[in-house]
């Protein structure tokens, strides 16, 4: 679901990751949002937007431990 949610985000050119495209859908991406944000229909730019999970998961850490 949320996969159909990037990928429609991406359509109209909010998102325009550099990877992760497997059959159509967005995989294996890392997306963080700052606290408190709200997802409206179509998805802003997240803080990190990038991909595959495994070569990002140090940003993904620093983005998550970080203090609003």
């Amino acid at each position: 679901m949320l996969a159909a949610v990037l990928k429609k985000a991406e359509a109209v050119g909010k998102l325009s990751p550099q990877c992760c495209e497997q059959k159509g859908f967005l995989w294996d991406l890392t997306a963080a949002y700052a606290p408190g944000r709200r997802w409206p229909e179509i998805l802003s730019q997240p803080i990190l937007f990038d991909g595959p999970v495994v070569k990002r998961a140090q940003e993904l850490d620093s983005v998550i431990t970080q203090k609003p």
